[in-house]
């Protein structure tokens, strides 16, 4: 591949004069770190479970592991515990699971006291608020961030008391979280969860209208589309609740499709147009010039059985080579 890096040999004493991503873009780098620190630091506390953490990985998520196993040395010993990282859901996964032990550190952050110092509230909501917003495996709003979700889950008491502890009950079935989800969508987009996708939709491509320029990203999603991404983010909070990583089989029912040995996720199950415009079709003929009259099976206009429209079709117009074309219905289709 035009971006894969050439296999490294390094030892202790030599310097890498790659860049980090571009190291790790060939696994048999990784491979060959991991076996060199396994070999020269065996009795390092921080690789003491390096081995048996490899063995448990395989192809899950690596956050919940550090998780689990930061939790058990909290417990088992009462010196610091350093969990070294730069990635924010292993932030968010220590202070959702590890914030009562004083001894756990993030890096220079100390879990216990970080937890302390953000509300009661934003604390209720943060995992969720946090998955909902978009990560690795869930998609995100545009123009709706992490920050400007934290505070609506934590303000508005319905979202905080009722569809939060929904999203945090690995027990919830399919029916409430497309319930809850959608409402909490529209909560996102809207002042009311009781205005419909459809409608705030609507109102913001009118709004767009008027103010000259259409941002279809900007657009809130359709109902299909939140179902799809409420589903994806309920799937992420129960594997992280639980700490259990083989939850991780069973995408295929939380709306992510295989294909080629990859997850890939559903983004919508609607049509990409109502059925009546599926039907909506134009044709490109030449003229009758060019040896084309809209009269065989060619035209794509008369092969489905409608009529020419002179605003659409190429060279179809009223008085034309057209021999498609309803002049009583002014070149309507039928």
């Amino acid at each position: 591949m035009k971006f894969l890096c050439a296999e490294q040999t390094f030892d202790k004493d030599k310097k890498i004069l790659v860049t980090k991503n571009k190291f790790f873009s060939n696994s048999k780098n990784k491979e060959n770190l991991v076996a060199f620190l396994s070999s020269w630091l065996p009795t390092c506390d921080t690789l003491a479970h390096l081995n048996d953490f490899l063995k448990k990985k395989g192809d899950r998520d690596a956050d919940t592991l550090v998780v689990k196993n930061a939790r058990e040395q909290c417990e088992n010993r009462n010196d610091a515990v350093v969990v070294h990282g730069t990635d924010t859901d292993l932030l968010i996964l220590l202070l959702h699971h590890c914030h009562t032990y004083q001894n756990l550190w993030y890096g220079s952050i100390n879990i216990k006291e970080l937890w302390e110092k953000i509300s009661a509230d934003e604390r209720s909501v943060l995992l969720v608020a946090y998955c909902f917003s978009g990560i690795d495996t869930v998609s995100s709003f545009f123009g709706k961030g992490p920050a400007s979700i934290l505070k609506l889950f934590s303000t508005n008491s319905e979202v905080r008391d009722i569809i939060v502890p929904t999203f945090l009950d690995p027990s919830a079935s399919l029916d409430i979280i497309d319930t809850m989800g959608v409402r909490l969508v529209r909560l996102v987009y809207g002042k009311s969860a009781d205005v419909s996708l459809s409608k705030l939709r609507l109102d913001s491509y009118n709004k767009q209208c008027l103010a000259g320029k259409i941002r279809p990203e900007r657009l809130p999603p359709t109902k299909e589309a939140a179902i799809q991404h409420c589903r994806r983010a309920f799937q992420q909070c129960r594997e992280w609740v639980l700490l259990d990583t083989d939850i991780g089989c069973g995408l295929l029912g939380w709306q992510w499709d295989s294909q080629r040995a990859l997850y890939l996720p559903i983004y919508t199950e609607l049509s990409a147009a109502p059925a009546k415009l599926d039907n909506f079709v134009s044709c490109n003929c030449k003229s009758i010039i060019d040896g084309g009259s809209c009269s065989s099976g060619n035209c794509s206009c008369l092969k489905n059985g409608v009529r020419c429209i002179p605003s659409v079709c190429a060279t179809c117009i009223p008085g034309g080579s057209c021999q498609n074309f309803d002049l009583d219905r002014g070149g309507r289709r039928r």
